[in-house]
């Protein structure tokens, strides 16, 4: 849900927040994801260090690829409230398993409702799932692994079919129209959307 998460952060940072910096985050021996504490915890031997913020492509299925951010920190103003948000990835013993988002918030009913207005909006735009809406995806499993995980999702570019193209029995073809196509332009949006969970 990169591609969703992404798109709805940009939109935030230019159109509710006022972004006073934004700034890439580094840190040597992160194997789990780097937190708003390491930004904040002084150290000599592994300091978290600003950087140049990096970006990978994403194919969600268009003509070119989405550009999404690997890890960001934004120093973010809102009315008369200042406060953070950081973007990394997140995982175990070196294996990223996805993305968290935390938000540093001053400690008051004003930084509660904040907090949660913005996690709210993240959590809309991942259950609404727009980038893979009416594409073709599948799952990928990770290479030499026998747990079943998915390593990401594939989306397919498969040609148009024509009706008149499928080699099927008339009979057949209206069968499936009837209790496919027919079924699916009938289902009400709301039962397309997907839970997606995020850690905060």
């Amino acid at each position: 849900m990169r591609a969703d998460l992404q798109g709805t952060i940009d939109s935030l940072m230019s159109e509710e927040f006022a972004v006073l910096q934004f700034l890439g985050v580094q840190k040597e021996y992160n194997f789990g994801g780097i937190s708003i504490s390491d930004c904040m915890i002084e150290s000599e031997q592994n300091p978290a260090v600003s950087a140049p913020p990096e970006y990978e492509e994403l194919d969600i299925g268009d003509d070119q690829p989405l550009r999404v951010l690997k890890q960001g920190l934004w120093l973010l103003e809102w009315k008369e409230s200042r406060f953070a948000v950081l973007l990394s990835p997140c995982g175990l013993q070196g294996d990223i398993t996805g993305m968290q988002v935390q938000v540093a918030m001053p400690n008051s009913s004003e930084g509660t409702k904040l907090t949660q207005m913005f996690f709210s909006k993240l959590e809309e735009a991942v259950s609404e799932a727009q980038s893979y809406r009416g594409k073709i995806l599948s799952l990928e499993k990770t290479e030499h692994a026998f747990t079943g995980k998915a390593s990401g999702i594939t989306v397919h570019k498969l040609r148009q079919v024509e009706r008149d193209q499928v080699i099927l029995p008339e009979a057949t073809l209206s069968l499936l129209e009837r209790n496919v196509v027919q079924f699916v332009k009938q289902r009400p949006p709301s039962l397309w959307t997907m839970e997606s969970p995020l850690r905060s």
